[in-house]
Protein backbone atom coordinates (compact mmCIF):
# COMPACT_ATOMS: atom_id res chain seq x y z
CA UNK A 1 0.00 0.00 0.00
CA UNK A 2 2.53 2.27 1.18
CA UNK A 3 4.37 1.69 -2.14
CA UNK A 4 1.34 2.54 -4.69
CA UNK A 5 0.53 5.50 -2.62
CA UNK A 6 4.01 6.97 -3.27
CA UNK A 7 3.65 6.32 -6.86
CA UNK A 8 0.21 7.91 -7.00
CA UNK A 9 2.27 10.99 -5.24
CA UNK A 10 4.54 11.16 -8.00
CA UNK A 11 1.92 10.83 -10.74
CA UNK A 12 0.39 13.81 -8.84
CA UNK A 13 3.33 15.88 -8.80
CA UNK A 14 4.35 15.06 -12.90
CA UNK A 15 0.84 16.35 -13.08
CA UNK A 16 1.18 19.33 -11.43
CA UNK A 17 4.16 20.37 -13.27
CA UNK A 18 2.55 19.77 -16.35
CA UNK A 19 0.17 22.29 -15.45
CA UNK A 20 2.76 24.88 -14.03
CA UNK A 21 4.56 24.82 -17.43
CA UNK A 22 2.43 24.61 -19.76
CA UNK A 23 0.83 27.80 -17.74
CA UNK A 24 4.24 30.02 -18.16
CA UNK A 25 4.53 28.37 -21.64
CA UNK A 26 1.15 27.84 -23.17
CA UNK A 27 2.61 25.29 -25.86
CA UNK A 28 4.92 22.09 -26.02
CA UNK A 29 7.44 22.19 -28.94
CA UNK A 30 7.24 18.64 -28.95
CA UNK A 31 5.38 15.78 -30.40
CA UNK A 32 2.70 13.95 -27.53
CA UNK A 33 4.87 11.14 -27.65
CA UNK A 34 8.26 13.01 -27.24
CA UNK A 35 6.40 14.71 -24.10
CA UNK A 36 5.10 11.72 -22.66
CA UNK A 37 8.15 9.79 -22.97
CA UNK A 38 10.28 12.51 -21.52
CA UNK A 39 7.75 13.12 -18.57
CA UNK A 40 7.75 9.12 -17.55
CA UNK A 41 11.79 8.61 -17.85
CA UNK A 42 11.57 11.35 -14.98
CA UNK A 43 8.19 9.72 -13.45
CA UNK A 44 10.12 6.69 -13.22
CA UNK A 45 13.49 8.00 -10.96
CA UNK A 46 11.41 10.36 -9.11
CA UNK A 47 9.03 7.21 -8.07
CA UNK A 48 12.18 5.16 -6.72
CA UNK A 49 13.73 8.25 -4.94
CA UNK A 50 10.44 8.21 -3.06
CA UNK A 51 10.57 4.76 -2.65
CA UNK A 52 14.22 4.63 -1.69
CA UNK A 53 15.24 6.23 1.95
CA UNK A 54 17.76 8.44 0.27
CA UNK A 55 18.14 12.19 1.47
CA UNK A 56 15.27 14.84 0.25
CA UNK A 57 18.08 16.88 -0.82
CA UNK A 58 18.98 14.04 -3.26
CA UNK A 59 16.07 14.25 -5.06
CA UNK A 60 15.55 18.02 -4.60
CA UNK A 61 18.76 18.50 -6.81
CA UNK A 62 17.19 15.58 -9.03
CA UNK A 63 14.02 17.88 -9.76
CA UNK A 64 15.84 20.90 -10.34
CA UNK A 65 18.31 19.56 -13.50
CA UNK A 66 15.11 18.03 -15.03
CA UNK A 67 13.18 20.47 -15.11
CA UNK A 68 16.39 22.62 -16.61
CA UNK A 69 15.98 19.77 -18.99
CA UNK A 70 12.67 19.51 -19.70
CA UNK A 71 11.81 23.26 -20.04
CA UNK A 72 14.57 23.48 -22.67
CA UNK A 73 13.54 20.16 -24.42
CA UNK A 74 10.03 20.91 -24.13
CA UNK A 75 9.19 24.38 -24.79
CA UNK A 76 12.54 25.41 -26.31
CA UNK A 77 13.42 27.72 -23.24
CA UNK A 78 16.68 29.78 -23.10
CA UNK A 79 18.92 28.97 -20.29
CA UNK A 80 18.04 31.85 -18.07
CA UNK A 81 14.31 31.00 -18.60
CA UNK A 82 14.98 27.05 -17.63
CA UNK A 83 16.95 27.71 -14.67
CA UNK A 84 14.36 30.05 -13.44
CA UNK A 85 10.92 27.84 -13.76
CA UNK A 86 13.44 25.07 -12.51
CA UNK A 87 14.04 27.38 -9.63
CA UNK A 88 10.70 28.43 -8.40
CA UNK A 89 9.30 24.74 -8.83
CA UNK A 90 12.40 23.89 -5.94
CA UNK A 91 11.60 26.98 -3.69
CA UNK A 92 7.56 26.16 -3.69
CA UNK A 93 8.25 22.65 -2.98
CA UNK A 94 10.48 23.65 -0.11
CA UNK A 95 8.15 26.49 0.65
CA UNK A 96 5.15 24.10 1.38
CA UNK A 97 6.96 21.57 3.10
CA UNK A 98 8.60 23.85 5.71
CA UNK A 99 5.00 25.81 6.31
CA UNK A 100 2.96 22.77 7.50
CA UNK A 101 5.69 21.18 9.37
CA UNK A 102 6.07 24.79 11.06
CA UNK A 103 2.49 24.81 11.86
CA UNK A 104 2.53 21.21 12.71
CA UNK A 105 5.81 21.93 15.18
CA UNK A 106 3.68 24.94 16.38
CA UNK A 107 0.68 22.74 17.66
CA UNK A 108 3.31 20.30 19.43
CA UNK A 109 2.50 17.76 17.32
CA UNK A 110 6.15 15.15 16.59
CA UNK A 111 7.31 16.01 13.44
CA UNK A 112 8.68 12.33 12.75
CA UNK A 113 4.74 10.94 12.16
CA UNK A 114 4.88 12.91 8.99
CA UNK A 115 7.78 11.14 7.81
CA UNK A 116 6.47 7.66 8.56
CA UNK A 117 4.31 5.07 7.01
CA UNK A 118 0.58 5.60 8.03
CA UNK A 119 -2.31 8.13 7.88
CA UNK A 120 -0.40 11.09 8.75
CA UNK A 121 1.93 11.06 6.09
CA UNK A 122 -1.04 10.59 3.83
CA UNK A 123 -2.57 13.87 5.33
CA UNK A 124 0.60 15.55 5.12
CA UNK A 125 1.36 14.85 1.43
CA UNK A 126 -2.47 15.55 0.92
CA UNK A 127 -1.66 19.08 2.46
CA UNK A 128 1.46 19.90 0.79
CA UNK A 129 -0.39 18.97 -2.96
CA UNK A 130 -3.23 21.13 -2.31
CA UNK A 131 -0.94 23.71 -1.24
CA UNK A 132 1.29 23.22 -3.64
CA UNK A 133 -1.22 23.04 -6.17
CA UNK A 134 -2.45 26.99 -5.15
CA UNK A 135 1.25 28.63 -5.66
CA UNK A 136 1.44 27.00 -8.81
CA UNK A 137 -1.36 29.02 -9.97
CA UNK A 138 -0.72 31.69 -8.40
CA UNK A 139 2.55 32.15 -10.02
CA UNK A 140 1.02 31.48 -13.11
CA UNK A 141 -1.68 34.44 -12.99
CA UNK A 142 1.40 36.67 -11.57
CA UNK A 143 3.62 35.69 -14.22
CA UNK A 144 1.17 36.68 -17.22
CA UNK A 145 -0.64 39.64 -15.35
CA UNK A 146 1.37 41.72 -18.03
CA UNK A 147 -0.31 40.16 -20.86
CA UNK A 148 -3.78 39.47 -19.56
CA UNK A 149 -4.05 42.14 -17.67
CA UNK A 150 -6.14 40.10 -14.63
CA UNK A 151 -6.89 41.09 -11.12
CA UNK A 152 -5.01 38.71 -9.05
CA UNK A 153 -8.01 38.57 -7.21
CA UNK A 154 -8.98 35.95 -9.51
CA UNK A 155 -7.21 33.57 -7.84
CA UNK A 156 -9.70 34.38 -4.61
CA UNK A 157 -12.23 31.53 -5.09
CA UNK A 158 -9.15 28.77 -5.67
CA UNK A 159 -7.69 29.98 -2.26
CA UNK A 160 -10.83 29.62 0.15
CA UNK A 161 -11.68 25.69 -1.73
CA UNK A 162 -7.31 25.69 -0.92
CA UNK A 163 -8.07 26.89 2.72
CA UNK A 164 -11.01 24.43 3.35
CA UNK A 165 -9.28 21.60 2.18
CA UNK A 166 -6.39 21.96 3.99
CA UNK A 167 -8.97 22.24 6.93
CA UNK A 168 -10.42 19.16 6.53
CA UNK A 169 -6.78 17.69 6.16
CA UNK A 170 -5.78 19.04 9.39
CA UNK A 171 -9.08 17.91 11.16
CA UNK A 172 -7.97 14.31 9.79
CA UNK A 173 -4.35 14.62 11.05
CA UNK A 174 -6.09 15.33 14.58
CA UNK A 175 -8.17 12.29 14.03
CA UNK A 176 -5.74 9.83 13.36
CA UNK A 177 -3.01 11.46 15.96
CA UNK A 178 -1.89 9.00 18.28
CA UNK A 179 -3.80 6.12 17.40
CA UNK A 180 -3.15 3.46 14.44
CA UNK A 181 -0.44 4.81 12.28
CA UNK A 182 -1.10 2.34 9.40
CA UNK A 183 -2.18 3.53 6.01
CA UNK A 184 -6.10 2.26 5.61
CA UNK A 185 -8.17 2.15 2.06
CA UNK A 186 -10.66 4.13 3.57
CA UNK A 187 -8.67 7.21 4.54
CA UNK A 188 -6.48 7.35 1.53
CA UNK A 189 -9.33 7.48 -0.81
CA UNK A 190 -10.39 10.18 1.63
CA UNK A 191 -7.22 12.00 1.49
CA UNK A 192 -7.35 11.28 -2.49
CA UNK A 193 -10.87 12.38 -2.69
CA UNK A 194 -9.72 16.18 -1.05
CA UNK A 195 -7.05 16.10 -3.31
CA UNK A 196 -9.05 15.48 -6.62
CA UNK A 197 -12.16 17.75 -5.82
CA UNK A 198 -9.28 20.56 -5.86
CA UNK A 199 -7.47 19.72 -8.71
CA UNK A 200 -11.13 19.33 -10.74
CA UNK A 201 -11.82 22.94 -9.33
CA UNK A 202 -8.42 24.41 -10.68
CA UNK A 203 -8.65 22.33 -14.14
CA UNK A 204 -12.53 24.15 -14.49
CA UNK A 205 -11.06 27.85 -13.65
CA UNK A 206 -8.75 27.23 -16.30
CA UNK A 207 -11.33 25.96 -18.70
CA UNK A 208 -13.42 28.60 -17.75
CA UNK A 209 -10.79 31.38 -18.62
CA UNK A 210 -10.03 29.64 -22.03
CA UNK A 211 -13.64 29.96 -23.15
CA UNK A 212 -13.91 33.35 -21.69
CA UNK A 213 -10.46 34.29 -23.88
CA UNK A 214 -11.46 32.14 -26.66
CA UNK A 215 -15.11 34.38 -27.01
CA UNK A 216 -13.49 37.64 -27.11
CA UNK A 217 -10.97 36.39 -29.61
CA UNK A 218 -13.72 35.49 -31.98
CA UNK A 219 -15.50 39.12 -30.74
CA UNK A 220 -12.26 40.99 -31.96
CA UNK A 221 -12.48 38.57 -35.06
CA UNK A 222 -15.51 39.68 -35.87
CA UNK A 223 -15.87 42.76 -35.50
CA UNK A 224 -12.34 43.05 -37.78
CA UNK A 225 -14.43 41.08 -40.15
CA UNK A 226 -16.95 43.74 -40.10
CA UNK A 227 -14.33 46.11 -40.47
CA UNK A 228 -12.82 44.66 -43.81
CA UNK A 229 -16.09 43.82 -45.13
CA UNK A 230 -17.44 47.41 -44.64
CA UNK A 231 -13.55 48.34 -46.39
CA UNK A 232 -14.15 46.26 -49.71
CA UNK A 233 -17.30 46.67 -49.80
CA UNK A 234 -16.71 50.77 -49.58
CA UNK A 235 -13.56 50.36 -52.08
CA UNK A 236 -16.10 48.53 -54.86
CA UNK A 237 -18.65 50.69 -54.84
CA UNK A 238 -15.68 54.00 -55.53
CA UNK A 239 -14.50 51.98 -58.12
CA UNK A 240 -17.84 51.26 -59.68
CA UNK A 241 -18.15 55.12 -59.46
CA UNK A 242 -15.04 55.81 -60.94
CA UNK A 243 -15.45 53.49 -63.59
CA UNK A 244 -18.75 55.63 -64.08
CA UNK A 245 -17.05 59.08 -64.34
CA UNK A 246 -14.45 57.85 -66.30
CA UNK A 247 -16.92 57.56 -69.25
CA UNK A 248 -18.36 60.93 -68.41
CA UNK A 249 -14.63 62.58 -68.46
CA UNK A 250 -15.38 63.18 -72.62
CA UNK A 251 -18.78 64.45 -72.25
CA UNK A 252 -17.29 67.54 -69.62
CA UNK A 253 -14.41 68.27 -71.55
CA UNK A 254 -16.95 68.08 -74.87
CA UNK A 255 -19.64 70.52 -73.14
CA UNK A 256 -16.23 72.70 -71.91
CA UNK A 257 -14.23 72.93 -75.63
CA UNK A 258 -17.85 74.26 -77.17
CA UNK A 259 -18.62 76.63 -74.35
CA UNK A 260 -15.33 78.43 -74.97
CA UNK A 261 -15.43 78.32 -78.44
CA UNK A 262 -18.66 80.16 -78.03
CA UNK A 263 -16.58 82.28 -75.66
CA UNK A 264 -18.83 81.26 -73.18
CA UNK A 265 -16.65 82.14 -70.16
CA UNK A 266 -18.71 81.90 -67.60
CA UNK A 267 -20.78 78.76 -68.26
CA UNK A 268 -17.68 77.22 -68.60
CA UNK A 269 -16.30 78.14 -65.27
CA UNK A 270 -19.40 76.78 -63.95
CA UNK A 271 -18.95 73.55 -66.09
CA UNK A 272 -15.51 72.88 -64.48
CA UNK A 273 -17.01 73.20 -60.89
CA UNK A 274 -19.07 70.97 -61.97
CA UNK A 275 -16.61 68.28 -62.89
CA UNK A 276 -14.36 69.22 -59.81
CA UNK A 277 -17.33 68.98 -57.82
CA UNK A 278 -18.39 65.06 -58.64
CA UNK A 279 -14.21 64.14 -58.89
CA UNK A 280 -13.83 65.48 -55.32
CA UNK A 281 -16.36 62.84 -54.47
CA UNK A 282 -14.60 60.35 -55.00
CA UNK A 283 -11.02 58.81 -53.42
CA UNK A 284 -12.83 58.31 -49.81
CA UNK A 285 -12.22 55.13 -49.40
CA UNK A 286 -9.18 54.79 -47.07
CA UNK A 287 -6.24 52.63 -48.47
CA UNK A 288 -2.83 53.10 -47.02
CA UNK A 289 -1.06 49.75 -48.29
CA UNK A 290 -1.91 47.27 -45.27
CA UNK A 291 -5.20 45.88 -45.49
CA UNK A 292 -6.11 45.56 -41.62
CA UNK A 293 -4.84 49.37 -41.43
CA UNK A 294 -7.15 50.49 -44.20
CA UNK A 295 -10.27 48.74 -42.63
CA UNK A 296 -9.95 49.82 -39.18
CA UNK A 297 -9.18 53.66 -40.49
CA UNK A 298 -11.75 53.39 -43.42
CA UNK A 299 -14.64 52.69 -40.79
CA UNK A 300 -13.71 55.38 -38.70
CA UNK A 301 -12.92 58.05 -41.34
CA UNK A 302 -16.07 57.73 -42.68
CA UNK A 303 -17.70 58.33 -39.17
CA UNK A 304 -15.56 61.44 -38.72
CA UNK A 305 -16.52 62.41 -41.97
CA UNK A 306 -20.13 62.01 -41.19
CA UNK A 307 -19.52 64.37 -37.86
CA UNK A 308 -18.02 67.28 -39.67
CA UNK A 309 -14.49 66.32 -37.93
CA UNK A 310 -11.49 67.08 -39.93
CA UNK A 311 -9.15 64.28 -40.37
CA UNK A 312 -5.25 64.71 -41.13
CA UNK A 313 -3.91 61.34 -41.96
CA UNK A 314 0.58 60.75 -41.94
CA UNK A 315 0.66 56.44 -42.47
CA UNK A 316 3.56 55.20 -43.93
CA UNK A 317 3.23 51.32 -43.19
CA UNK A 318 3.82 47.81 -45.39
CA UNK A 319 1.49 44.97 -46.45
CA UNK A 320 3.28 42.87 -43.65
CA UNK A 321 3.31 44.07 -39.77
CA UNK A 322 4.29 41.01 -37.67
CA UNK A 323 1.55 42.25 -35.34
CA UNK A 324 -1.77 40.46 -35.24
CA UNK A 325 -4.74 41.93 -36.78
CA UNK A 326 -6.59 41.83 -33.25
CA UNK A 327 -4.13 43.78 -31.48
CA UNK A 328 -3.97 46.24 -34.35
CA UNK A 329 -7.40 46.85 -34.07
CA UNK A 330 -7.81 46.99 -30.60
CA UNK A 331 -4.72 49.77 -30.53
CA UNK A 332 -5.99 51.97 -33.75
CA UNK A 333 -9.50 51.12 -33.17
CA UNK A 334 -9.59 51.79 -29.71
CA UNK A 335 -7.81 54.81 -29.53
CA UNK A 336 -9.36 56.75 -32.74
CA UNK A 337 -13.14 55.46 -31.15
CA UNK A 338 -12.14 57.93 -28.32
CA UNK A 339 -10.49 60.71 -30.01
CA UNK A 340 -14.35 60.69 -32.06
CA UNK A 341 -16.04 60.72 -28.70
CA UNK A 342 -14.15 63.23 -27.12
CA UNK A 343 -14.22 65.49 -30.87
CA UNK A 344 -18.30 65.02 -30.65
CA UNK A 345 -18.60 66.70 -27.34
CA UNK A 346 -16.74 70.21 -29.23
CA UNK A 347 -18.36 72.97 -31.65
CA UNK A 348 -17.73 71.62 -35.18
CA UNK A 349 -14.99 74.60 -35.75
CA UNK A 350 -12.81 73.07 -32.79
CA UNK A 351 -12.57 69.62 -34.11
CA UNK A 352 -9.89 67.58 -35.41
CA UNK A 353 -7.82 64.43 -35.35
CA UNK A 354 -4.66 63.85 -36.76
CA UNK A 355 -2.86 60.63 -36.57
CA UNK A 356 0.45 59.86 -37.78
CA UNK A 357 1.65 55.96 -38.50
CA UNK A 358 5.22 54.94 -39.14
CA UNK A 359 6.91 51.72 -40.13
CA UNK A 360 10.38 51.85 -39.82
CA UNK A 361 12.38 48.52 -39.88
CA UNK A 362 10.97 46.63 -36.97
CA UNK A 363 9.59 49.34 -35.11
CA UNK A 364 6.27 50.77 -35.21
CA UNK A 365 5.65 54.42 -34.14
CA UNK A 366 1.54 55.03 -33.80
CA UNK A 367 0.24 58.77 -32.73
CA UNK A 368 -2.87 60.03 -32.35
CA UNK A 369 -3.93 63.43 -31.30
CA UNK A 370 -7.32 65.78 -30.67
CA UNK A 371 -8.96 68.59 -29.31
CA UNK A 372 -11.35 67.46 -26.04
CA UNK A 373 -12.17 69.58 -23.54
CA UNK A 374 -11.24 68.36 -20.08
CA UNK A 375 -14.69 69.06 -18.42
CA UNK A 376 -16.87 67.97 -20.92
CA UNK A 377 -15.06 64.53 -21.19
CA UNK A 378 -15.37 64.40 -17.23
CA UNK A 379 -18.87 64.91 -17.39
CA UNK A 380 -19.52 62.99 -19.55
CA UNK A 381 -17.03 59.72 -17.65
CA UNK A 382 -19.19 60.55 -14.88
CA UNK A 383 -22.50 60.17 -16.05
CA UNK A 384 -21.47 56.62 -17.96
CA UNK A 385 -19.59 55.54 -14.87
CA UNK A 386 -17.27 53.96 -16.56
CA UNK A 387 -13.66 54.91 -18.10
CA UNK A 388 -10.37 53.71 -19.01
CA UNK A 389 -11.54 50.48 -20.42
CA UNK A 390 -10.35 51.01 -23.73
CA UNK A 391 -7.06 52.59 -23.26
CA UNK A 392 -6.00 49.55 -20.16
CA UNK A 393 -7.01 46.95 -23.45
CA UNK A 394 -4.46 49.03 -25.35
CA UNK A 395 -1.76 49.07 -22.70
CA UNK A 396 -2.27 45.23 -22.26
CA UNK A 397 -1.42 44.81 -25.99
CA UNK A 398 1.50 47.38 -26.11
CA UNK A 399 2.93 45.47 -22.80
CA UNK A 400 2.57 42.42 -25.50
CA UNK A 401 4.70 43.62 -27.94
CA UNK A 402 7.43 45.48 -25.16
CA UNK A 403 6.10 48.64 -26.37
CA UNK A 404 5.99 52.24 -24.51
CA UNK A 405 2.89 54.03 -24.64
CA UNK A 406 2.48 57.73 -23.30
CA UNK A 407 -0.20 59.84 -22.83
CA UNK A 408 -0.18 63.76 -23.32
CA UNK A 409 -2.86 66.16 -22.06
CA UNK A 410 -2.36 69.92 -22.56
CA UNK A 411 -3.82 73.06 -24.34
CA UNK A 412 -6.67 71.15 -25.21
CA UNK A 413 -5.19 68.61 -26.74
CA UNK A 414 -5.14 64.60 -25.85
CA UNK A 415 -2.40 62.77 -27.63
CA UNK A 416 -1.59 59.16 -27.05
CA UNK A 417 2.35 58.00 -28.34
CA UNK A 418 2.77 54.13 -29.20
CA UNK A 419 6.21 52.42 -29.88
CA UNK A 420 5.71 48.92 -30.91
CA UNK A 421 8.42 46.36 -31.12
CA UNK A 422 7.55 43.89 -34.29
CA UNK A 423 10.14 41.81 -34.31
CA UNK A 424 8.83 38.37 -33.71
CA UNK A 425 8.54 36.97 -30.41
CA UNK A 426 10.37 34.03 -29.62
CA UNK A 427 9.56 31.51 -27.16
CA UNK A 428 10.29 32.06 -23.23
Amino acid sequence: MYILFEIATVVVEIFFIHIFLTGLFNKYQRGIITVLAIYGAFGVVLGILSVLPVNPFIRLAYTFICMVIMTKLLFSAKLLTSLYCALLICMINILVDNIYMFIIALFGFPLDSLFEYGNMRIVFISIAKITQLFFYYFVIRLSNWRKTNESLFAAIPLLLCQVFSVFICHIMYLAVYRNDSFITMDFAIAAAGVLYINVIIFLYIERIKSAYEIKKQNELAEQQFKSELEYFQQLKEDQEETRALWHDIAKYLNTMKSLIDVNEIEHARECVEQATEVFSNLGHVVDVGNTVVSAVLNQRVQKARRQSIPIDLDVRVTEEINISSPDLSIIIGNTFDNALEACELLPKELRHISICIIQKEKLLFYEIENSFSQEASAAKRAKKKVQGYGLKNVKRCVDKYKGEMMIDKSDGIFRVSIHLNTLKKSVA
